[in-house]
C-alpha cells in the first residue's frame, strides 16, 4: 500500500519513477542503470536483499507497509562527507513537520527514531557515470508495521488512527523538498551554522545518547565531553 501510494504521488507530480512489487535492492537497481536510463525515484514493496550501512541489512515488515525507496540525483559535483549528516537532518525535519507531536530524533550515522525505536534508515551511495555523479539516497521507513526486532518501531503504532493516503501524500511533498535541500547542501564542504544547530538538537533528543553532544562541527564531526568523533567513524 505505501509503495502504491508513493508511486501514485510520483506519477501525479511528474517525477520519473520505477515501481516494483519485489526487488533485491532499490539502491542496487539504481546503481546498475546505464547513463541513458534515469529515474528520480525507485520504489518497492519488498526488498529481498535490502542493505544498510556496511554489512548491515534492511529487514522487511509485512508487504506494502514500509517505504522502501531510492531517490536518485545526477550532479556535476561529487557528494561531500557532510551529505550523510545533512540527509539525516532533513529526513528528520520532513517527518517532524508532518507528525510534530511525536518525539523524533536522529541517531548517527543514519537512523531516525521515535522515542527509543528505530523507524527509518538512510543509505547513501554514489557512482560516477562518465563525468557525472549519480547520488543515490536509499530511504526505508517503517510506516504501518515494523520488522520483528527489539529496537524497531513504526509510525502508525504511535498515532491515534491509521496513516491515510492523504496524510502520506502531504508528507511525500515535504520529504521531496527536504531531500533535495540535503543533497544540494551535501555538495558543499561545510555544514552551515543553522543546520549544525538543528542537527545537534535532533541528535541529543535520542534517548540512546549517553554523553550529550556539545557541538556539530562544520565537517560533520561531533564534539562531546570526551572529544571529537568523526561522523564517518560512528
Amino acid at each position: 500500500m505505501i509503495g502504491q501510494w508513493t508511486a501514485e504521488w510520483a506519477q501525479k507530480v511528474k517525477i520519473s519513477f520505477k515501481y516494483f512489487e519485489s526487488i533485491e535492492s532499490t539502491n542496487s537497481y539504481a546503481k546498475s542503470l546505464a547513463e541513458e536510463e534515469h529515474y528520480d525515484l525507485i520504489i518497492a514493496d519488498i526488498q529481498t536483499k535490502g542493505r544498510g550501512r556496511g554489512q548491515n541489512t534492511w529487514l522487511n515488515a509485512a508487504e506494502g507497509t514500509q517505504l522502501l525507496s531510492s531517490w536518485v540525483f545526477q550532479t556535476e559535483k561529487p557528494p561531500q562527507p557532510i551529505i550523510s549528516p545533512m540527509l539525516g537532518l532533513h529526513v528528520y525535519k520532513a517527518l517532524k513537520s508532518r507528525w510534530h507531536d511525536l518525539i523524533w530524533s536522529v541517531k548517527a550515522p543514519n537512523d531516525i527514531y521515535i522515542n527509543n525505536k528505530k523507524v527509518a534508515g538512510i543509505l547513501i551511495e554514489s557512482v560516477t557515470v562518465k563525468k557525472k555523479h549519480r547520488i543515490i539516497v536509499g530511504l526505508g521507513i517503517n510506516v504501518q508495521a515494523a520488522p520483528n526486532l527489539p529496537n524497531a518501531g513504526d509510525l502508525q503504532s504511535q498515532l491515534p488512527g491509521p496513516v491515510t493516503q492523504e496524510m502520506w501524500t502531504v508528507f511525500l511533498k515535504r520529504l521531496q523538498l527536504e531531500i533535495h535541500e540535503a543533497v544540494s547542501g551535501g555538495l558543499l564542504e561545510k555544514i552551515n551554522p543553522l543546520s549544525a544547530a538543528e542537527l545537534l538538537q535532533a541528535l541529543n533528543l535520542n534517548p540512546l545518547v549517553k554523553t550529550p553532544f556539545i557541538k556539530v562541527l562544520p565537517d560533520g564531526s561531533l564534539r562531546n565531553n570526551e572529544g571529537i568523533i568523526p561522523w564517518t567513524q560512528i
